[in-house]
């Protein structure tokens, strides 16, 4: 009972329904594991879950907006593991139709980032959230990736990398290539 209370205090904090807290509350009490919190958020505002399961962690694309093909999602998957294999550095992916109550991207992107952090126990995540929907694209950064990835050279490939090639209707290759930038930030090369 005492965690349901916390429960419904931090959820009732955010705005959000006693229904919500209830259900907080079940999964909590019948299944002993952390929450993440956005899905929370999400049920109410119909924003995507996005919380890596046991068997899952090295799911790093989640194309709510079914932007990417199959065979994309493998490609930017497979680049993305040998990436985490070599590094421990983790890149997170999505793209949604909604970012809830949340007043832009950019917070949403952060608050996905910190949740997945969490939830994979790596202090290294950095996020891209594209909404084609919203027309709107942010890339959040935890705090150790942020000592070499800024928010001003985030901008920068936001800018000068992915926007270009998905103007040109080019969703895969600017995100592709966005990855590839980031990584060869976080590498210091």
């Amino acid at each position: 009972m005492f965690i349901f209370n916390i429960g419904l205090l931090f959820i009732c904090y955010m705005n959000a329904t006693i229904k919500i807290s209830i259900v907080l509350f079940y999964i909590i009490s019948n299944t002993h594991t952390s929450i993440c919190f956005a899905q929370n958020i999400e049920s109410i505002n119909k924003v995507e879950n996005i919380k890596p399961t046991k068997n899952s962690t090295d799911v790093h694309i989640y194309d709510y907006e079914k932007i990417f093909t199959d065979e994309e999602i493998t490609i930017l998957s497979e680049i993305i593991s040998k990436y985490k294999e070599l590094t421990k550095n983790e890149i997170l992916v999505a793209t949604t139709h909604s970012i809830g109550n949340f007043s832009n991207i950019q917070e949403y992107a952060t608050y996905l980032g910190s949740t997945y952090s969490n939830d994979v126990k790596n202090e290294n995540v950095v996020t891209i959230v594209l909404s084609k929907k919203l027309k709107k694209i942010a890339i959040a950064t935890s705090p150790i990736a942020q000592e070499n990835l800024t928010d001003e050279i985030s901008s920068e490939i936001i800018k000068k990398v992915i926007i270009p090639r998905i103007m040109e209707g080019d969703f895969f290759d600017g995100i592709k290539q966005g990855i590839y930038d980031i990584m060869k930030i976080l590498n210091k090369e």
